[in-house]
């Protein structure tokens, strides 16, 4: 039997934080914030049409971005490894994660929706 070292409370502590926060994230984004802002920007006539075109292309994204970074993420050795293999990953990815929603958010018109739905889906692991 291999043995795996224990994780420590406070490690399984941020572990959950952290998925808490994603899961807030993701959430709120996909109940409240996109449908109000997608409403705001096409009208109440062509509020699903719209929705689907923000939201179908972010998910087409993150179906090939996820296996991507899975695979870069196992075969990671050197330097960035010595913080474990996914950790640089989850970090760059929660980084860009933000700043591509505000993209999604700021912008005024579903183009900057759009594009930053599809940054922001590709951007999380």
């Amino acid at each position: 039997a291999i043995q795996r070292p224990r994780l420590r409370w406070t490690r399984i502590l941020s572990i959950s934080i952290f998925w808490l926060a994603l899961s807030f994230h993701w959430a709120a984004l996909g109940i409240i914030i996109l449908p109000s802002q997608v409403f705001k920007i096409a009208g109440n006539a062509d509020k699903g049409v719209a929705l689907a075109f923000v939201l179908v292309p972010g998910a087409f994204v993150s179906l090939f971005a996820n296996p991507l970074f899975g695979m870069l993420s196992d075969r990671t050795h050197g330097r960035l490894a010595a913080w474990g293999r996914r950790r640089p990953y989850i970090l760059i990815g929660t980084r860009h994660a933000g700043q591509r929603g505000r993209a999604r958010l700021d912008g005024g018109s579903a183009r900057y929706s759009f594009i930053g739905n599809c940054l922001c889906a590709g951007a999380i692991l």
